[in-house]
């Protein structure tokens, strides 16, 4: 089993936040949304979950709303995450 862990950029937390938050529960901030992710990569890996990560950008978020008549909201930042081929890093190693 393979699951998608998102993450955003910094600078743009406050952007998703305003737009996905209420719908995914989001932290006030930054610094509590990379720890809740840390804190969940630790458990999905330690119940041997492969998780790949990916960097969901603003404007690709946008974007792909728009392309599929979209509402911006957390159900779309779910689609988005894990329609995308992403250059994703995996929690397991590659033999």
């Amino acid at each position: 089993m393979t699951e998608c862990l998102a993450s955003v950029q910094r600078d743009e937390y406050d952007r998703f936040r305003h737009i996905v938050g209420d719908d995914l529960d989001w932290p006030k901030t930054f610094d509590e949304f990379e720890k809740c992710n840390a804190e969940r990569l630790a458990k999905l890996k330690a119940r041997g979950v492969d998780v790949q990560t990916a960097l969901v950008t603003f404007d690709e978020f946008v974007s792909f709303c728009r392309d599929r008549g979209m509402k911006q909201d957390g159900f779309a930042f779910g689609a988005f995450a894990v329609s995308q081929d992403w250059p994703i890093s995996s929690s397991k190693k590659k033999k």
